[in-house]
């Protein structure tokens, strides 16, 4: 498959961030970028949620149907639509520009002086965990203006963070959520505080999964005010445009808690390490970036454990991981570890991109472009 190729080309590359000079550095991950975009943008056919998002863009020939209509898209994402359907008329063109969107945010991040230095470990890992961003759906776009904001939050520019985060949110409107991380990047916490919320909140979660919790969500105020949400997620149920894969089953529910211990708890349990370990400005980071990822786990659980439509708001803070682990691998006090940390954190990775490509190996795999055409495949 070519997606799980392609993370075998790099996995090479995520160990060599000592050996390489920054400029190299910045030349592999924009000649990846490069291809990943080629990839994204001339698929067809290939990938998840194909045709509500074809024919989002079909019907976004005028401004009503991109932004007002009832099943249209937000309005930012909407727009999207709208420009490059009456400038171009090409959903190859409109593909084009959406990945290289996503995958640009990204490449931004990577190369700018916080993170340069781990930056092949993270790309790496960047590929694993959202596939290169080649495929995905609005939501990651929106997670790339998220992923972007972490630089204003270090540089202490809150309009800056506040127009990502806007932007981002007018993409998908989950992003809103996103509006807390920039005092919660600042909050002076300990090793026991983020080890308790992250093992109160799974423990919550387990216990959600066990008890009929989702009923009382119709008695919450708080719920009527994502009626619209809920009235677009019935609707484009209805017309088969919804695609969920193999959610919730026993299985995914405890891998998916087993993947996310595996990561977190180790950064958590290496906090009073990394403070000894790290300059000041560095552990800021590495602490800023912990709480935020602590928090998505929490939202992960709780709120996953009570609908897993809510899981998705772990999203904008999962991404953090990839920024975040490279400096716990190469800061670890005993530097012989360091390929074992790196190979640690590979194969968890690698799981997450196997299970997603696994399950939708039939819209992905093989990978169609449009230069293939003519060609069917059944989509879902």
């Amino acid at each position: 498959m070519l997606l799980l190729s392609l993370a075998i080309v790099l996995f090479p590359f995520a160990f060599l961030d000592k050996f390489i000079k920054n400029f190299n550095k910045k030349v592999i991950i924009l000649i990846f970028s490069i291809l990943f975009v080629f990839l994204g943008g001339f698929r067809w056919l290939t990938g998840t949620d194909w045709y509500a998002y074809y024919y989002g863009f079909i019907v976004s020939d005028n401004y009503y149907d991109a932004t007002q209509d009832t099943f249209s898209f937000e309005w930012g994402f909407g727009m999207l639509n709208y420009i490059i359907n009456i400038t171009f008329g090409s959903y190859t063109v409109f593909l084009v520009v959406f990945t290289f969107l996503k995958v640009f945010l990204r490449y931004k991040v990577f190369i700018d002086k916080n993170f340069i230095q781990y930056s092949l470990l993270s790309f790496f890992l960047f590929y694993c965990y959202e596939g290169g961003a080649i495929l995905g759906t609005r939501q990651m776009l929106a997670g790339g203006f998220v992923l972007l904001s972490i630089l204003p939050i270090i540089n202490r520019k809150f309009w800056h963070f506040l127009i990502l985060v806007l932007i981002a949110t007018s993409i998908h409107r989950t992003a809103v959520i996103f509006m807390v991380a920039y005092p919660l990047f600042k909050y002076s916490s300990s090793r026991n505080f983020l080890l308790y919320t992250f093992l109160g909140s799974s423990c919550v979660y387990f216990i959600f999964l066990n008890s009929n919790v989702s009923s009382l969500l119709t008695n919450l105020p708080i719920i009527s005010s994502f009626d619209a949400y809920q009235k677009k997620l019935e609707g484009y149920s209805e017309i088969g445009q919804t695609t969920y894969g193999q959610i919730d089953s026993q299985t995914t529910i405890i891998l998916g808690f087993l993947k996310k211990a595996f990561v977190v708890l180790p950064l958590i349990l290496s906090f009073n390490m990394m403070k000894k370990q790290l300059t000041e400005q560095t552990f800021t980071l590495y602490k800023g970036m912990l709480n935020l990822i602590v928090f998505g786990s929490a939202i992960y659980f709780v709120l996953g454990g009570i609908a897993s439509d809510f899981k998705r708001l772990n999203g904008f803070f999962d991404p953090f991981e990839v920024l975040i682990i490279p400096i716990f691998v190469y800061n670890v006090k005993n530097k012989k570890l360091i390929p074992f940390w790196i190979i640690y954190f590979a194969a968890i990775a690698f799981s997450k991109l196997y299970t997603s490509t696994m399950m939708f190996q039939d819209l992905i795999d093989p990978f169609y472009f449009i230069f293939d055409k003519p060609f069917y495949r059944k989509m879902y």
